[in-house]
């Protein structure tokens, strides 16, 4: 099972859950699964989250391809940074 984690800054956690979770059947269709999400204790300004994926090649295809969406559409838009995390 691998991993994909996701930082964003600028955002309430709450706000990152309710999309996180209103988004899950597009994410499930595409093999990612919403695990956690995490409030920094020591950086009121993060949120952290996690999904798991069976195929993280797929996954990281469509999430670069959802974030260029995003960019294009908005420039400015505030895209968590994300680290694809490979289980041994």
């Amino acid at each position: 099972m691998d991993h994909i984690l996701g930082k964003l800054r600028g955002a309430r956690p709450q706000d990152i859950k309710a999309v996180l979770i209103a988004d899950a059947a597009k994410h499930a269709k595409e093999g990612l699964y919403l695990r956690h999400v995490w409030h920094n204790a020591d950086n009121v300004d993060e949120t952290l989250f996690i999904f798991t994926t069976e195929d993280l090649d797929h996954a990281r295809k469509f999430i670069e391809m959802e974030h260029s969406r995003t960019r294009n559409e908005n420039p400015n838009a505030n895209l968590p940074e994300i680290l694809y995390l490979k289980g041994e």
